[in-house]
């Protein structure tokens, strides 16, 4: 794959950005200058992109101008050199910068256009920036953009024009900085304010309760009636609909509850979701019994209404929450058979099995499972109705030894697979291996011209430049073939993330069906694995674990910000982790701090450690680092006593539910990919958890 620039501890560095990168690069570059090295070029144009993401500008700048860049890399430096005018305030100079960067081949070329459009707005030369700015929002789009062009747009008297990106920047861009800045600048100047709807100010609301922002949510439905949008007892409703669950929200319950009064008068769909809305406030104060009357109500009043096929779903999830079996199973199948356009129809199937396979009745729960194979049958729960069905047959007093077997051969990746195994060895049968090869990147090294420029980029140390490259190019491959060449070529230069995305996108085929161990290494890397390893050690897990949660919540990118908030490898909140330095007593990191893949997963395993303490039990880990060690707990104490995989279906939470099933059948592959002989068993049981330790 070529010499590299940097050394292997420097490389490993700005990898996993350590705070000393800078350093080790600079005493590289001096030791490099003495000797009169070649590497000189990426080594100057490194320290340069490290001061300045220290906020060091002036210094990135003298380092910058010191050295030429490679030619390959010579966009990069230019881009650098435009970012360091730009902070100095240097606008002019830094158009100029920016602008011989915008004809590179490659990702670099957008960003440059768009900066080149920024910088030349700020220095006064609007007429210049306008058609910059408009290319840079045909290839990139974004918030901030749109900002712009109003800006030039209106400078040089374009007023329609202006007023134009204003409104699409406030009504698809509600949260973004750029669209918050313009609203409070509208508000507080003479310029006409932006004309919006009330749908698009409802639209608005939503996406504020949506993010949790209920504050703003009020707002904004404050705004609606000001400007007199709110006109009829029907758009009346719908303001008093979303400002009930607003108020909620702050806990105004009783402002939130005349709110909803206002509601109930409105047109049918309006009042129904009045009621649901109660209805659901009721379930989190756990008072079902008070729920289920809502519910009913809903079904009753107001049939043929969204609302009313929600309330008739939840009316069979709750029985069988309840325990109430067979409630439970009519309720799901009167759903089905009530509402037949359902998306959720196979889920209510599913669950009318798993209410009777709880209550012992086996036939009629073979017959759900059978329906739910027959009448869904490109349905994702299609899986988990086969090992069922199996289950159940076992539970009846058979001994279904091929079945099982059946099941490990058509999904040996999912946790059905694993569970099949483990009844295998629970009936004494031995299950048939199904990977007999490891997972093993080709010997022979591939050619991958696409990937030159990330490559020359990585070998620099320029990480995020080259990850930048490799996303615009993932999306131009549409082959197995080509997935399972440019992928091992992105193996080997240690981008694990985006050799996984095209695994995962092209490769299931020879992954799990021809069980190819090139696809299977692609498919379940080892990212950082030295670090990985050192740290699960330290903290007591198994790397596999780490591994496996690490795959479900980021998919190896360092740089993964969730809708939630979370960051990083691990996906932690700030809040999280600030408790967790306050446990290693650490000064509570930044929350852009846990892009850094040394301190995410430092912080995570310690995490991952004390849940294990805690828990045990690699379902109740899973659980616990998705849904919280307080939940967890509580399902135990309701659920604790079920085998584990009555445990894992029955858990109340859907999202939670996919979680633990993946991250223990990644677990487990991980562990039989590279765990040697000595591969842990799925305990069938749960294990109590302790009294006392971690509980946030």
């Amino acid at each position: 794959m070529g010499v590299r620039a940097q050394s292997e501890r420097l490389l490993e560095a700005t990898r996993l950005q350590r705070t000393s990168a800078l350093e080790l690069a600079q005493a590289e570059l001096a030791a490099c200058a003495r000797k009169g090295c070649p590497q000189a070029p990426q080594l100057s144009l490194l320290v340069g992109s490290l001061l300045l993401s220290r906020g060091e500008p002036r210094e990135a700048l003298a380092q910058l101008r010191k050295h030429p860049a490679p030619a390959l890399l010579a966009p990069y430096r230019s881009f650098d050199i435009g970012q360091a005018l730009f902070y100095m305030r240097d606008f002019r100079a830094a158009g100029q910068a920016f602008s011989e960067a915008t004809t590179a081949p490659g990702a670099v070329a957008n960003r440059a256009v768009a900066r080149a459009g920024e910088a030349l707005l700020r220095a006064g030369e609007p007429g210049q920036a306008l058609p910059l700015l408009e290319r840079a929002l045909g290839a990139l789009g974004g918030p901030e953009l749109l900002a712009d062009r109003s800006e030039a747009r209106a400078a040089l008297g374009d007023l329609l024009g202006a007023q134009a990106d204003l409104h699409t920047l406030m009504v698809r861009y509600p949260r973004s900085q750029a669209a918050m800045d313009a609203d409070a600048e509208l508000r507080g100047s003479s310029a006409p304010a932006v004309a919006l709807t009330l749908d698009e100010r409802m639209q608005r609301t939503r996406v504020f309760l949506d993010a949790g922002d209920a504050k703003t949510a009020l707002a904004e439905l404050d705004r609606s009636e000001a400007n007199g949008l709110v006109r009829d007892p029907a758009s009346q409703a719908q303001v008093a609909l979303l400002r009930a669950q607003a108020l909620f929200s702050l806990n105004k319950v009783n402002e939130a509850e005349k709110a909803l009064e206002v509601a109930s008068e409105g047109p049918p769909a309006t009042a129904a979701e009045a009621m649901l809305v109660r209805a659901r406030r009721l379930l989190k104060l756990d008072e079902h019994a008070q729920a289920v009357e809502r519910l009913q109500e809903i079904s009753k009043r107001f049939a043929g209404e969204p609302a009313a096929e929600e309330a008739d779903y939840f009316l069979g999830w709750l029985a069988l929450q309840d325990g109430k079996l067979q409630a439970a199973a009519d309720a799901l199948e009167s759903f089905e058979r009530k509402h037949p356009e359902s998306r959720r129809r196979d889920e209510a199937c599913f669950f009318r099995a798993l209410a009777q396979i709880r209550a012992g009745n086996w036939s009629e729960a073979d017959r759900a499972l059978r329906e739910l194979q027959e009448r869904y049958a490109r349905s994702a729960l299609v899986p988990q109705a086969k090992y069922w069905r199996v289950r159940v047959k076992q539970l009846a007093g058979g001994k279904p030894v091929e079945e099982y077997q059946d099941i490990l051969k058509l999904y040996p990746q999912t946790f059905y697979g694993l569970l099949a195994q483990e009844r295998l060895r629970e009936l004494g049968a031995r299950p048939e291996a199904v990977f007999t090869e490891r997972p093993k990147l080709p010997s022979k090294v591939v050619a991958a011209p696409e990937l030159a420029l990330p490559r020359a980029l990585a070998s620099a140390g320029l990480w995020r430049e080259s990850a930048e490259e490799l996303r615009a190019r993932l999306g131009a491959v549409h082959t197995p073939e080509a997935a399972l060449r440019i992928g091992t070529a992105l193996a080997r230069v240690g981008e694990a993330w985006a050799a996984y995305n095209l695994a995962n996108r092209l490769l299931w085929t020879k992954a799990y069906g021809q069980k190819d161990p090139g696809a299977l290494a692609l498919l379940y890397p080892r990212p950082y694995v030295s670090h990985v390893d050192e740290t699960a050690r330290a903290q007591g897990v198994h790397a596999s674990l780490l591994y496996a949660i690490m795959r479900r919540e980021s998919a190896f990118q360092p740089d993964r910000l969730s809708a939630a908030r979370a960051r990083g490898l691990m996906q932690l909140m700030a809040r999280t982790a600030s408790a967790i330095a306050r446990e290693l007593q650490r000064d509570p990191p930044e929350p852009d701090e846990l892009y850094r893949p040394e301190l995410n997963l430092d912080l995570s395993a310690w995490y991952v450690g004390q849940l294990a303490k805690r828990f045990v039990h690699p379902v109740l880990i899973a659980a616990a680092y998705n849904a919280g060690p307080a939940v967890t707990l509580k399902w135990t104490g309701e659920l604790g006593s079920m085998p584990v995989d009555l445990f894992v279906e029955s858990m109340p939470f859907k999202e939670t539910r996919a979680y633990v099933k993946q991250v223990v059948a990644d677990d487990s592959l991980y562990q039989t990919f590279y765990g040697g002989t000595d591969v842990r068993r799925l305990a069938m049981t749960l294990p109590k958890p302790a009294s006392n330790g971690i509980e946030f």
